[in-house]
């Protein structure tokens, strides 16, 4: 294939019998023949992880050895080759059965990779059971078969090696790629024409096109047929040409066919450092070799203690205590509940409701969408859904009451406070988006909003949930969106970017006043009667760890800062095409409003679907972002770089131009 001008990767997992050397080439046995075969000079350490002198099978060859096989590490090398080549060759060790653990076999680490295979086998007496047995096995266990290659062991042909080729691919039903001489002396340039003149290369490049097509073509089959998506029209869904990805790599998302997409929305407002970040990768990894999950009712676990501890250190002060849960919908819930039964407790029954702003979003469970203001996703729930007061959010650039930034006197602030007044006796807390309401169209809140709003609660005796599922975790150029005014809100729930947008995990952090409330003998009845199957998941929690680790160890927050007024002088540009009518930004949180007229801030007719257009244009022009109605949304991951910013801005401006009415 190296000959036919394609990229090929290799790989030996493992191999015994060699000792390994150190020098120039730092490769011994079948993997040195394999690295120059492919006419390669680096990446010895993934071309072969584990070299074992004993001649055994690899698992007692690494016993020993005193050498740990960990798999983790093969497909770590195998990714990381994956990634620079078109396409692969891994050579097994002794056999499809072969175990390479104590757990693991070499078909488990064939399925791991997700590879077709090559079956070698040797043309003699008895090479047809065996084939066969290994053909029957591999098909058991999924794995597809691209072929057969018999490689002779002997000079002279028997009626056996004449007839058992033939009969392995009849029986087996796969095709026969081809027969390799015997040959005297194993010379490497000898080898390699030995296979080339015997292969059948029409049925082995006719048979990689062809796995691949039939793959892709199925998936996309597949999608239409079964699955079901959030936030979409399936109507459309179906009807259109759809991305699938297959894996990530730093600021990029590369789909089935290897297109690499710019990640501009972060996997929605979820990745922190980046896809593939090898600290999480391997916490997660490591959990995983412990245990995956234990419940915390009634137990508990190392990484649920760790991670709440360094929470709470991270957190505005006053937050003494987590409470976990596994999304951002189920950490607003438990606020909710926790602050009603909190007054309860304190035997202020009247204390019943919630005050919320319009064009917020707090997720879509029935508790959070009753303090959501987004008509467009909650209207058709209304009858479901528990009664709330609703104040104005300071939607600045819309001002419901006519007024400008500059001399408003915060009009939606005094609005809120009558509110407050008038119904504070039956108001049990006020929940809010601080300094960035996200789905409602990232409406960036004026400087003083947030505190005042603290005051106010403080004031009139309502507890203060902040909803930091969007804004946590560095997204507005502070680790916690209550930073950039030092409030201490009595609950805030995060998650999102609480795992570096790994794993699902959520966490709601109180107070200790609120905590101490439930505390009571058990015939009171005060227990926090809530909880969820994957509460605090272990391997969600060893990510979240990482994901801290690396915020603490890399500086992250001090380095996002000038790449923050970086990312402001960028969207400039941007700011005068005649549709913008404004562009809202906080940290790397930024909204691109569309609108027909500049001057009377008209919006486009909601059927024109400029704002979806202009994320498909981006999307054809190599970047995936998403839209709030006409609201283009940016949003990428922290470890985005400047020239990755560069490149993403400018994709951003010509998507936007190419829906105007130019256009």
């Amino acid at each position: 294939m190296k000959r036919r001008s394609v990229d090929i990767g290799v790989m030996k997992p493992v191999q015994s019998g060699f000792k390994k050397t150190k020098g120039e080439f730092a490769l011994v046995g079948d993997a040195l023949l394999l690295a120059r075969a492919a006419d390669l000079n680096s990446d010895f350490e993934q071309i072969n992880p584990y070299c074992l002198e004993d001649s055994l099978t690899p698992r007692i060859a690494a016993e020993l050895a005193g050498v740990k096989i960990d798999p983790d590490l093969i497909m770590e090398s195998f990714n990381k080759l994956k990634k620079k080549h078109q396409f692969m060759i891994v050579e097994g060790a002794g056999g499809i059965l072969a175990p390479l653990t104590d757990r693991l076999l070499m078909a488990d680490l064939i399925v791991m990779m997700g590879m077709p295979v090559i079956i070698v086998a040797r043309a003699n007496l008895g090479t047809i059971n065996h084939t066969l047995l290994t053909i029957n096995y591999a098909r058991n266990r999924g794995l597809n078969i691209a072929g057969v290659v018999i490689s002779s062991n002997s000079p002279e042909k028997e009626i056996a090696e004449n007839t058992n080729p033939g009969l392995i691919s009849e029986l087996g039903g796969v095709p026969l790629l081809g027969i390799i001489p015997y040959l005297d002396e194993l010379r490497q340039k000898d080898i390699i024409q030995a296979v080339d003149d015997s292969l059948n290369w029409e049925i082995v490049v006719t048979y990689l096109r062809e796995v691949k097509s039939k793959q892709d073509s199925n998936l996309v089959q597949k999608d239409r047929k079964y699955v079901w998506y959030p936030f979409t029209q399936m109507k459309d869904w179906v009807s259109g040409n759809q991305i699938i990805i297959e894996r990530g790599e730093g600021t990029f998302l590369i789909d089935i066919d290897g297109k690499r997409y710019y990640d501009g929305v972060s996997s929605l407002w979820l990745n922190v450092h980046g896809h593939r970040r090898a600290e999480i990768d391997r916490a997660v990894s490591a959990q995983l070799g412990k245990i995956s999950h234990s419940t915390m009712l009634g137990l508990s676990h190392r990484g649920a203690i760790e991670l709440a501890e360094k929470l709470v250190e991270r957190a505005p002060d006053g937050l003494e205590k987590v409470f976990y849960s596994d999304n951002g919908s189920t950490s607003v819930e438990v606020a909710l509940k926790m602050a009603f039964q909190y007054w309860q407790h304190k035997n202020v029954k009247n204390k019943n409701k919630f005050l919320t702003l319009t064009n917020a979003y707090h997720g879509d469970t029935i508790g959070s969408v009753s303090v959501g203001g987004i008509d467009l996703f909650h209207q058709i729930f209304h009858p479901l859904l528990f009664k709330t007061i609703k104040a104005p959010s300071p939607y600045c650039y819309r001002c419901i009451f006519q007024k400008e930034p500059d001399s408003c006197g915060f009009a939606c602030i005094d609005a809120t406070e009558e509110l407050m007044s008038r119904n504070h006796e039956e108001l049990a807390a006020m929940i809010i988006e601080p300094k960035v309401q996200g789905a409602g169209g990232i409406i960036v809140q004026p400087p003083g909003y947030l505190s005042r709003i603290r005051e106010l609660c403080t004031k009139y005796n309502l507890l203060l949930i902040t909803d930091e599922v969007a804004t946590g975790f560095g997204k507005t150029g502070k680790m916690f969106a209550c930073e950039h005014e030092n409030i201490s809100p009595d609950f805030l729930t995060v998650s999102k970017g609480i795992t570096g947008g790994y794993l699902p995990l959520a966490a709601t952090m109180v107070t200790g006043e609120i905590y101490d409330a439930f505390l009571a003998d058990h015939r009171e009845r005060k227990t926090f009667f809530h909880g969820h199957s994957y509460t605090g998941n272990p391997l969600a929690c060893a990510a979240a760890l990482a994901n801290l680790e690396i915020f603490a160890r890399d500086n992250i927050m001090e380095k996002l800062q000038p790449k923050i007024v970086y990312l402001s002088d960028k969207l400039k540009n941007i700011a005068n095409l005649e549709h913008v009518g404004e562009i809202r930004q906080s940290g790397f949180m930024v909204g691109i409003e569309l609108i027909r007229n500049k001057k009377t801030k008209e919006p486009f007719p909601i059927e024109e679907k400029r704002g979806v257009k202009a994320c498909l244009a981006a999307r054809n022009k190599g970047m995936i972002i998403r839209p709030l109605d006409d609201v283009v949304v940016f949003m990428p991951p922290l470890s985005t770089e400047p020239e990755e910013l560069d490149e993403m801005i400018d994709i951003l401006y010509q998507s936007i131009v190419s829906v105007g009415d130019d256009n």
